[in-house]
């Protein structure tokens, strides 16, 4: 089964390829979800966080606010399937 080829591989691919060729077919061609990792959900709980106080006028970013926006966001990040 042909699969597209991309015009343009980014060095991070190519190294992704020589790691482990299984790998990059999974992830890159055959699009299979990976488990995040701890990392990558506490990045997405603080950017989510992070989002929603700076949505907030200057006179309201207060720590109280951080912590609602932070309990607020990892409601969110919880309830996500992904």
């Amino acid at each position: 089964m042909p699969y597209p080829v991309e015009p343009v591989l980014s060095p991070s691919r190519v190294s992704a390829f020589t790691e482990c060729a299984l790998a990059f077919r999974f992830a890159k061609l055959d699009g299979l979800p990976e488990v995040p990792s701890p990392h990558a959900v506490k990045g997405s709980l603080v950017h989510a966080a992070l989002e929603s106080l700076f949505a907030l006028p200057a006179a309201a970013r207060t720590p109280a606010a951080g912590a609602a926006a932070l309990e607020q966001a990892a409601v969110a990040v919880a309830g996500d399937p992904d």
